[in-house]
């Protein structure tokens, strides 16, 4: 079960329930005075790590995937590695491109 921080915006009153997350929408719609509160200046830390987010080796192999199935694209700027040949060629076609 997940606890949710909700605000009731009639009293300003911050309230915590427990739930199901699957019962999380059905509560929304039987309770419209309350609106979900986040506490400013918290954060969540699910994956490991300090100040990136871990990403495990299936995902790298879908984003590389994704990468080289467009080549121009940022994901395949920042993944994919390029020979020297290949890094040289992209500099003179973008150079060209930007006049």
């Amino acid at each position: 079960m997940a606890t949710y921080t909700f605000i009731n915006k009639e009293t300003n009153e911050i309230v915590d329930y427990s739930m199901r997350m699957s019962d999380y929408d059905h509560f929304i719609v039987e309770h419209p005075q309350l609106e979900r509160y986040y506490e400013q200046g918290a954060t969540l830390n699910i994956v490991s790590g300090v100040g990136s987010i871990k990403t495990d080796n299936g995902f790298k192999e879908v984003l590389s995937k994704v990468a080289e199935a467009h080549p121009n694209s940022e994901l395949a700027s920042k993944t994919l590695s390029k020979s020297i040949r290949q890094s040289q060629v992209d500099r003179v076609v973008n150079k060209y491109r930007s006049n």
